[in-house]
Parts: structure tokens; C-alpha cells; sequence
């Protein structure tokens, strides 16, 4: 409501300061335009109050919490940003004063604006030892389902034909479905297409990712971060081509975590050479999370936790 008041000064910002390309996201993300000036706004007088030592936020891209970065810079309080998805090149640059990024991987598509920035690898933090004590549970068990996992931006005709697929070529496997936590909207026409096809259905906003994980075998997906935490957990993730539509934003397939597919039928081959296909993803994964691998594998969030510790007494 309050991001409402400043509509004239984001029209003028847009059509008198701006390149022609930034004028036409207006009509796909005023309510982000707005919101900026909003929480700059309110956010800058809760600080004022609170009088924090420290402000952390766990996204570096959308406008509330750049907003609240802004706020927090102008009022020199120390800021930190933790990873909290996979990133792409496309993100803005560094401007925190600490971040805690997961690995290299990360580390080399980011840029660093603020020359002070100090970047700590710390790996990622919700793969804790619950998830990593998981990956010898999945090679007992032997799990032989197929997931599949999509974002709010994948039609829901799409998913259904990927699940008529899978029925076409792999007769009586079992399927599970889960749309991504952010897609609410939509969380009731999913259970309804799971209930007509006859698959199962994995819902976000009370069962983790990890138990959703386990009873699996493969995950099919396409521009998602479960797909990473599918591979931590020696499930083969499959980036379906229909999904990513052309983009490999993650850069997932450059990185070699996952397995690129045109069509489900190629998981046959895939399953001939299981022991090859896991062996190169771990391999790649070392760049993805810095403690993978090592004796500080699984405790991330820990070593997040102390870094900051650290951080707050320094501030």
C-alpha cells in the first residue's frame, strides 16, 4: 500500500530514465516496481528502530530484500546474503559486505560490486546430516520410482503428457508429482490430475524435499533446484528438454549434474550404466557444495551459523 503512492514517480523513472527493454517489464512486474519503494521505504524506518548490528537476507535478486539492502547500506549496517537456491549469471552483482555462497560453482558466476565484500564457501546449508545420512538408505533400499518435479512457470498440459509418457513406456512404474513450494495457486489442480492418473502426489507445504527423495529412483524436472538436491542424494536427475524449453539457466547440464533427456524412453540406457552415470555427477557436485565430500559434509548449516556468530561481534 505504501509502494501505491510512488505509481507517478515509477512511470516517470520508467519512461523518462530507462532503456526501451526495462519500459516493457512494466506490465509483467509493476506490483515489483512498487514494492521496491515500499519496503525502501518501511523498511528504512523499522531499521531506524530496531538499530540491528546485522541484517541477513537469503535472496540477492527480488525487490524486497534488495530493498531492504539499500535501506540497511544507507544506515552503514553491516549486511550478509546466504545462498539459498542454485544462481545464475544473470544475478546482480555482490553488493553485501559477507556472503556465504554454497561453492565455486557460485562463486564464479557471481560478480562483486562492493569492494569490501568478503565471500565465505560454506556449502549448502539444508543438506544437513538428515540429508546426507539419506544417500546410504537410498542405496540399500533401491527405491525404482520416477519423480517428477516442476516450477510455477510449467504448464499443467505439459506435466500430463509427461506422466502419460512415463505410463506409455514404463507400464506400473510408480510416479510421484510435486509441484515447486511457491505454486500454491495452483496445488489443488495437481492433486486433482494426480487422483485422475493415478500417480502420486507429494505436496510442498508439509512434506520435505527429502521425503519426497527417497522413494525414488529418478527425478525428471527441468529449471529447478530439487534437481541438485536430487543428485546430493545419488538419485539421477533427469533435465527433461520439454521443461528447461531451451534454457539451462542453472547451468546444470554445463556443470555435469545432470542428465539431459529428450525423452523418457532414454531412461532405459541410463539405467544400464547407473554406477558410471552416479560416479560423474558426484564428481561434478564437488563445485556445487565446498563440503562435499569432506568431514564437514552435512554440517553446513553449522558452520553458517558460526561465520555469522562471528560476523555480528565484529559488526
Amino acid at each position: 500500500f505504501v509502494g501505491l503512492m510512488f505509481l507517478p514517480l515509477v512511470f516517470f523513472q520508467a519512461y523518462r530514465r530507462t532503456p526501451q527493454i526495462e519500459k516493457r517489464t512494466l506490465r509483467f512486474c509493476l506490483s515489483s516496481y512498487l514494492d521496491a519503494y515500499g519496503y525502501f521505504l518501511i523498511g528504512s524506518l523499522f531499521l531506524k528502530r530496531l538499530k540491528p548490528k546485522f541484517l541477513v537476507v537469503l535472496n540477492d535478486h527480488c525487490s524486497q530484500p534488495r530493498a531492504l539492502l539499500l535501506a540497511a547500506r544507507r544506515l552503514s549496517i553491516p549486511t550478509g546474503y546466504i545462498q539459498h537456491a542454485p544462481v545464475t549469471p544473470e544475478f546482480p552483482p555482490l553488493e553485501f559486505d559477507h556472503v556465504f555462497l554454497d561453492g565455486d560453482n557460485a562463486k564464479e558466476k557471481y560478480k562483486v560490486a562492493n569492494p569490501n565484500c568478503r565471500i565465505h564457501l560454506v556449502g549448502i546449508a539444508r543438506r544437513t546430516t538428515t540429508s546426507t545420512d539419506f544417500l546410504a538408505k537410498q542405496d540399500s533400499d533401491k527405491p525404482n520410482a520416477i519423480g517428477i518435479a516442476f516450477n510455477r512457470f510449467d504448464a499443467e498440459n505439459l506435466i500430463g503428457n509427461v506422466i502419460d509418457e512415463i505410463n506409455h513406456h514404463f507400464c506400473g512404474i510408480k510416479i510421484v508429482i510435486r509441484p515447486h513450494p511457491a505454486d500454491w495457486r495452483r496445488f489443488k489442480a495437481f492433486k486433482s490430475m494426480a487422483r485422475e492418473k493415478n500417480v502420486l502426489y507429494s505436496a510442498p507445504e508439509v512434506e520435505s524435499s527429502w521425503k519426497f527423495l527417497e522413494q525414488l529412483e529418478f527425478l525428471i524436472g527441468g529449471n529447478s533446484g530439487i534437481l541438485l538436491e536430487a543428485a546430493f542424494t545419488g538419485i539421477v536427475p533427469l533435465q527433461y528438454a520439454p521443461l528447461i524449453k531451451g534454457f539451462d539457466d542453472y547451468g546444470y547440464q554445463q556443470a555435469g549434474v545432470v542428465m539431459p533427456i529428450s525423452s523418457v524412453s532414454e531412461i532405459e540406457s541410463i539405467r544400464k550404466d547407473m554406477d558410471k552415470v552416479r560416479g560423474d555427477i558426484f564428481r561434478a557436485l564437488t563445485k556445487m557444495d565446498v563440503t562435499f565430500g569432506s568431514d564437514a559434509d552435512g554440517k553446513s548449516a553449522d558452520l553458517t551459523a558460526e561465520l555469522l556468530r562471528r560476523c555480528v561481534s565484529e559488526a
